[in-house]
């Protein structure tokens, strides 16, 4: 549970911390789900800067995807990826996602990835991101996929 868009950047950082602490070389993807407005980019924010991401984070929404090096840690790539506006597979293969799927050291967050048309790879970590009862509040589902 998230009280504030303060704090869903602090559950951000707290995930990337666990990442930093168990990631190897194998790229690691994550699905972020949720409605319009329930944090998403402000959870991305949070993981980047944990990462070690210096540059500001906002949703690539109509570039698509953005790439961002973190400094100080082991993971070399951040990628940001918007698939709200992704309308077909040709659209997905036009931005490179298998590349950027195997890209060693990096961690790939998807916004909408259901708007991308393709199966995700195994292991992908799903994090959820509902509206709470409260309206700043937000209610954030991680799956353990890879942090066990």
């Amino acid at each position: 549970m998230s009280s504030s868009p303060r704090e869903t950047k602090r559950r951000g950082a707290l995930l990337a911390k666990r990442i930093l602490g168990r990631h190897g070389a194998k790229p690691l993807i994550i699905a972020l789900h949720g409605e319009l407005g329930a944090g998403k980019t402000t959870f991305v924010q949070g993981l980047a800067k944990g990462l070690g991401v210096k540059q500001s984070v906002t949703s690539p929404t109509f570039l698509i995807m953005r790439h961002h090096t973190p400094r100080g840690g082991s993971i070399r790539h951040f990628f940001h990826i918007d698939a709200y506006r992704i309308k077909n597979s040709k659209e997905v293969a036009a931005i490179g996602i298998r590349d950027v799927f195997s890209t060693p050291r990096s961690v790939v967050v998807i916004e909408w990835p259901e708007h991308l048309h393709i199966k995700l790879p195994r292991g992908t970590m799903r994090v959820k991101l509902h509206h709470g009862p409260r309206e700043s509040e937000r209610i954030l589902t991680i799956s353990p996929t890879y942090l066990q």
